[in-house]
């Protein structure tokens, strides 16, 4: 099916997300069967796939032969106005009702062309469409007349079609700008009073402002608190950065090189599939006589970055005017984001002493600058006082930040001649956050293995296929061998007597960095964890290199992911920062 707002070659790079699509599924058969559910909000940065995952489950809604319309609105744009906002909700029920997804939808943005194109098509589409022309030409609209009419109308199609509806309301934040307009006041109270009572309309939200999503949903003061549930979006793993490698470069060379390509991406991309799009097209214009290497991966990456014309180059320029656009103080925010480009991870004392500002101003800077997406804590430490370290949500916004606006810029076409010192820098500044970002997971960590209290978990959680067992420690701390032959993060002992520990430990090992963790990791967590007659886990960020898989599996050793730990910590009910 070749949707217009999804057409075959953007669906044919569709990758991974499959939990989350199963997710969306459950909701819809529920849909079907008129069992009460929780409505879905779904966040994560721009360009993360949001909208890609919300469309591929649209067509794949439309290829069933069931009584459910989707229904995809992009508010972005559509919230200067409740009489805007109204027109475009109305439009595209009707043309996702009416056409199906085939054929521009533009025509149905246009409250002229409305009348001409539900003629004879239903008496709720009519008489709504009747309604909201009427009241737009009026001299002193009733905006909240409008809103009403705009958000009954799913519930009132489905009754008279026979159907079920999902709405899909992509960058569902926006809603929150129109309040500030007299006339929409207690707008997202008026769209919950809709969305409790239709019993046929489901509803998937999702925008990029993750701040503003997660409080519009998490917060008790906000009018859609705990209606829907949230589920975050995050980088692509290992491995489905690989299979959208194969998809854009059908040349990649054989092993080993191309494990060295698809690592070298995923670790300059961290996973976000707009970036490894982007590299991976860049790749494939290149001559046939470079070879497709690490090398190259990076040449291109810092050609898409720090260029004008790079496409990498203008996604950051455009999210960070409009970022500082959105917060206040912009002379201030720069000053601070200049100062973690340098140095990722610092504290807001350490800032304010960068900055020669009170420790209250540089607190009230970051906030702001976590407000509109730029940044993200880590929390170390418990007790009344946590230490929070602030660092970019996106690593290569931050790289950006650091060169571009210090005015560094290669050429589009050709190789710069300052080319290892840009790589350098590149290599440095990744580093510097892989460590900090280690050394606040490992403080968290020690927080979560204290909260083992016997709970019984998903095994897959720590790489076993059956349920685990969680003891209870009465020690967890770091572990400094004797004469310092070596380290590990964590030793945790469970004590069956006070002052005694003869119960079951467990060596634990962190590795918060960039690339896969190899074989030697694994060979060295395990020989400690022998001598300390203690249980292995390991805990990786991206994952395991084949060899080092296959050796944890071999010897037992317990392996979790970055994706595990955060779910994990929800399982405890531990709060985890980035």
């Amino acid at each position: 099916m070749n949707l217009y707002l999804y057409p075959d070659a953007l669906r044919r790079l569709f990758t991974d997300r499959e939990e989350e699509l199963d997710l969306l599924e459950t909701y819809r058969q529920r849909l079907l069967k008129g069992a009460p559910f929780p409505y879905v909000s779904l966040f994560g940065t721009r360009r993360i796939g949001k909208s890609l995952l919300l469309k591929e489950f649209m067509a794949r809604t439309l290829e069933r032969d069931e009584p459910v319309l989707p229904v995809y609105l992009d508010l972005e744009g559509q919230c200067v106005s409740a009489e805007g906002l109204a027109t475009a909700y109305i439009g595209m029920v009707c043309y996702w009702y009416l056409a199906r997804g085939q054929g521009s939808p533009w025509e149905y943005l246009e409250p002229a062309a409305l009348p001409g194109l539900v003629a004879g098509k239903g008496q709720v589409v009519e008489r709504v469409v009747r309604e909201l022309l009427q009241e737009r030409q009026a001299l002193r609209p009733d905006r909240q007349h409008l809103l009403r009419l705009a958000f009954a109308f799913p519930q009132d199609l489905a009754q008279e079609a026979g159907l079920k509806v999902i709405m899909i309301l992509d960058e569902f934040q926006e809603l929150e700008y129109l309040q500030n307009l007299p006339d929409a006041r207690n707008l997202l109270a008026l769209f919950r009073s809709f969305t409790q009572s239709q019993g046929d309309v489901a509803y998937f939200l999702a925008g990029s402002a993750v701040a503003v999503m997660h409080r519009l949903m998490a917060d008790p003061a906000s009018p859609l608190f705990v209606q829907f549930a949230q589920v975050p979006l995050a980088g692509f793993q290992q491995e489905a950065t690989a299979t959208l490698l194969r998809k854009l470069l059908p040349d990649l060379p054989p092993e080993p090189q191309r494990n060295q390509v698809v690592d070298e991406v995923h670790f300059l991309t961290q996973g976000y599939p707009y970036y490894v799009t982007v590299l991976g097209e860049r790749l494939r214009l290149q001559s046939p006589d470079h070879p497709l290497d690490r090398d190259a991966v990076r040449r291109a990456f810092v050609t898409e970055t720090l260029s004008r014309t790079g496409r990498i180059y203008e996604f950051c320029r455009y999210i960070y005017d409009v970022s500082l656009q959105k917060a206040r103080g912009y002379t201030a925010l720069k000053a601070v984001l200049d100062v973690l480009a340098a140095e990722d991870g610092l504290n807001a004392a350490e800032i304010a002493r960068h900055l020669r500002v009170s420790h209250a101003a540089a607190s009230e800077y970051l906030r702001w600058l976590i407000e509109v997406d730029l940044l993200v804590t880590t929390t170390e430490g418990g007790g009344r006082k946590p230490r929070k370290r602030y660092f970019y949500r996106d690593p290569v916004l931050r790289y950006w930040v650091a060169m571009a606006t210090r005015g560094i810029e290669v050429p589009p076409a050709t190789t710069p001649v300052d080319l290892p010192a840009l790589l350098d820098r590149l290599d440095h500044l990744y580093q510097q956050t892989a460590t900090q970002l280690g050394l606040a997971r490992e403080s968290q960590v020690r927080e979560l293995l204290r909260a083992f209290a016997g709970q019984t978990v998903d095994g897959a959680l720590f790489g076993l296929a059956e349920k685990i067992t969680l003891p209870t420690f009465g020690r967890v701390e770091p572990y400094v061998a004797p004469g310092n032959a070596y380290e590990l993060d964590a030793l945790a002992e469970a004590c069956t007597e006070p002052g005694q520990s003869n119960g079951e430990r467990w060596a634990v090992e962190v590795k918060w960095r960039n690339r896969r963790a190899r074989y030697n990791d694994l060979t060295a967590l395990y020989t400690r964890a022998l001598d300390l007659n203690a249980r292995p886990w390991f805990i990786t960020r991206t994952g395991l290199t084949p060899a080092a898989e296959k050796y944890a599996q071999e010897k037992g050793i317990l392996v979790s992911t970055e994706r595990d730990l955060q779910a994990l910590a929800e399982r405890l009910g531990v709060r985890f920062g980035k």
